[in-house]
Parts: C-alpha cells; sequence; structure tokens
C-alpha cells in the first residue's frame, strides 16, 4: 500500500489535514505522521475531524524541502496541509530532492503556512483512523 492509496479512501483526502506530530525511528526505518484529519463528506455542512496516523515501512527518505523552514516549533500548534500527491503528479520548476529508489512511493504533502513540501518515499505504509 501506499500513501495515495490511503488518500484515496479519505473524501477530502489529505486537504484540510492537520499535521500535529512527526516520529522517525531511524533504525527500524519508519516513519510516523499524526494527522488530523477533515473526514465530513463533500457538501456537508458540518465538518468532522478525525485523528489518523500513517505509518510509513521500509521509509526511503522524509525530507522537508526547505531546511530553514522551522517546523518543529510550529508542530504544537500544527501545520495545515493544503494539497497531497504522488511525486510525479507535481509540475513546474520544483527541485525535487532524493535519494528515491525505483520500487518506493513518492508522495508530497504542501503546507502553504511554509510555502513549502514535504516529501516521503518508502516502500510499504499503513494507515490507523481512529474512531
Amino acid at each position: 500500500m501506499n500513501i495515495s492509496d490511503i488518500e484515496k479512501t479519505l473524501p477530502n483526502g489529505f486537504r484540510g489535514s492537520v499535521l500535529r506530530k512527526i516520529t522517525v525511528k531511524n533504525r527500524a526505518y519508519e516513519l510516523k505522521l499524526f494527522l488530523d484529519i477533515d473526514v465530513s463528506e463533500p457538501g456537508n455542512e458540518r465538518s468532522e475531524t478525525k485523528r489518523g496516523i500513517i505509518i510509513v515501512k521500509d521509509l526511503v527518505c522524509f525530507i522537508v524541502n526547505d531546511s530553514e523552514a522551522d517546523i518543529l516549533s510550529t508542530i504544537a500548534q500544527g501545520i495545515n496541509i493544503s494539497e497531497s500527491g504522488t511525486v510525479e503528479s507535481l509540475k513546474g520548476d520544483l527541485y525535487i530532492p532524493g535519494p528515491f529508489v525505483e520500487e518506493a512511493f513518492r508522495h508530497y504533502f504542501f503546507m502553504p503556512d511554509f510555502g513549502e513540501y514535504i516529501f516521503v518515499s518508502g516502500k510499504d505504509c499503513q494507515f490507523e483512523l481512529e474512531e
């Protein structure tokens, strides 16, 4: 499974989500992204948010595009995600850092408050949504 597969199961994908916490287990090659996810159906006037965790297994890389972006001091308040998708779907002259492995998925999250991207590459992932 990859992040795009997970995104397709959510009514709004990861658009409108808020990143709350990031953990990386280097020796286990594992990344966890803790998010508040908008799960309200399109057209519904009431917003419904649930907590979810993306667990990336066999992590290849995790990169914040601009090393000057101080996301760690901001993460306590949450970091807004305005769009998300495969790296291959990005258009324009954006420099996409590596390393990337051919059999690994490559996904991005855009943080509008910073005008920057987070890039994630891994070979497998799972998703947990709190009920």
